[in-house]
């Protein structure tokens, strides 16, 4: 009989969404964070609800906008109120730069005393979350998505977050290992972008969310 490894029963199987937010939602009880950076997309409010099925209250949710017309900011009110979680809105005062508005976002919450956060960045490259990945569906454009995350987005994400604690489930190991098994065509189509994620979503969040027009 096999002995090592223990799970091998699962090794070439096809991998289900349900193991996907099973998956998650054992990383959000681990972490036991109860702050979430809410954009008010699919994949954190994704986050809320496991989190509030998981930890349960309170939860504080934080979003960055320009104004309350913004879209992130009438999304996250959306998933705020239905959740029935405390909703941080924070306002930029003028138009930044990407990098700007993340180190403004994380000096807020250093200074009104947050230490620790959940946040959702580097799900879209696994999940073909841009339309880039709809343009262009083949492999090569996929894992260059992969490959541009630490550069783009995690190293630019470390040292604009200054003291404040991020965990980032989503690139959890478990979680991107499952997401490696499954095939482009089962993330993306001419219709659909992040089609794991619209699964997922189906039934937890809002429906206002999970076809909320966002690039």
């Amino acid at each position: 009989m096999i002995k090592y490894p223990e799970k091998w029963q699962g090794i070439g199987c096809k991998v289900d969404v349900a193991d996907i937010g099973a998956t998650i939602q054992w990383i959000i009880q681990k972490l036991n964070v109860r702050n979430l950076s809410l954009s008010g997309g699919i994949d954190s409010t994704l986050l809320l609800y496991f989190m509030k099925r998981i930890l349960g209250d309170p939860i504080h949710c934080y979003t960055i906008a320009l104004d309350e017309t913004h879209p992130d900011y009438i999304h996250a009110k959306m998933a705020t109120k239905y959740f029935d979680v405390a909703f941080h809105p924070c306002f930029l005062r003028t138009i930044l730069e990407p990098d700007n508005i993340v180190k403004a976002f994380y000096g807020h919450l250093s200074a009104i005393g947050v230490e620790e956060i959940i946040a959702g960045d580097g799900i879209d490259e696994f999940t073909c979350g841009y339309y880039s990945h709809q343009n262009d569906q083949s492999e090569q454009n996929y894992i260059s998505w992969i490959r541009r995350l630490h550069d783009e987005q995690l190293v630019p994400l470390n040292n604009n977050s200054g003291d404040v604690r991020v965990y980032l489930p989503y690139l959890s190991p478990e979680v991107v290992s499952l997401l490696s098994l499954i095939p482009l065509f089962d993330k993306v189509d001419d219709q659909y972008r992040k089609k794991i994620m619209r699964t997922m979503a189906q039934g937890k969040i809002p429906n206002g969310i999970i076809d909320r027009w966002k690039w």
